[in-house]
């Protein structure tokens, strides 16, 4: 059963907006517009963070990633969430071994739904533990580095309500395999209600980066004033992307990185010899999905 304990939404103000004539001091009035919030800024300490790990199966990759969350970043708080897959009890096992939480769905919703799934079930763990700021990454993408300390530190610089990165491959405004998100606005109802109806009630086949990228702009809309000076001082593009661009990610997804591994520039040969380093012995078929 999917049931956020959404937050309250944050207060708008409103102006009445003219078309204004002053030859003939006409003022007409056109309606009400919503005026940017009057909130300073989101994070006045550096933000919780917690990392929800979308998944569909596939233990090995699970595995992965919770060994190098126990290496680089042990303190930080970890959800999987499994679409309802035959291999979730050995997903539970292995989140039992790396000591994360571990959540399933009731029932498979597909590669698209079951993709929005873990956001959603995500940001209710992320309210429930008191995290800021949640970081949604899918099995596939595996850290090579601890990206915590530079994502802290963005946040308290650019006070955005999403951080990510495009790609220009395909030409996604956002990447959908590793993005992070504010709690307090993710979860309000006018985003996270939407999303959890659409995910239990749509059957369509779409890209999930551009339906993602239409909250992005609900979120964007709620920025604060420190948000919003920090995308005049920092960019340099029009029009400007609707998050802070997080330099951990390439801008593209076949961009071979340093700093992750991803499945669309790295081979199962390469997630089974880092697993290796980590006392992982699985075969390279197990990355194969």
């Amino acid at each position: 059963m999917f049931a956020l304990c959404l937050s309250r939404a944050p207060d708008f103000m409103t102006e009445d907006f003219y078309f204004v004539r002053p030859k003939t001091g006409q003022r007409l009035l056109l309606g009400q517009r919503t005026v940017p919030s009057t909130q300073e800024s989101i994070f006045t300490t550096p933000p919780r963070l917690g990392l929800v790990i979308s998944t569909y199966g596939s233990p090995a990759h699970v595995a992965l990633a919770l060994a190098v969350r126990r290496k680089l970043y042990p303190t930080l708080p970890v959800l999987v969430h499994d679409d309802a897959s035959p291999e979730g009890d050995a997903v539970q096992q292995v989140c039992q071994e790396f000591d994360a939480e571990f959540q399933t769905n009731s029932a498979r919703l597909g590669h698209e739904m079951g993709d929005l799934s873990g956001i959603v079930g995500g940001l209710r763990w992320a309210q429930e533990r008191g995290i800021e700021l949640l970081v949604r990454m899918t099995r596939r993408f595996v850290p090579f580095t601890d990206w915590t300390v530079g994502l802290t530190k963005l946040a308290v610089a650019a006070q955005a309500g999403t951080y990510g990165q495009v790609c220009h491959k395909y030409r996604f405004n956002i990447r959908s395999e590793c993005v992070a998100l504010y709690t307090g606005h993710w979860a309000l109802p006018e985003i996270a209600g939407p999303m959890t109806q659409y995910m239990l009630n749509s059957r369509e086949r779409f890209f999930v980066e551009r339906y993602l990228y239409t909250l992005v702009g609900k979120v964007y809309e709620m920025s604060c004033r420190k948000a919003l000076d920090w995308e005049r001082a920092h960019g340099t593009i029009e029009p400007r992307l609707m998050y802070a661009p997080w330099d951990f990610l390439e801008t593209s997804r076949v961009t071979p990185s340093t700093q992750y591994l991803w499945h669309e520039m790295a081979t199962p040969a390469s997630y089974a010899q880092f697993a290796r380093k980590f006392g992982l012995n699985y075969p390279e078929s197990a990355f194969t999905v």
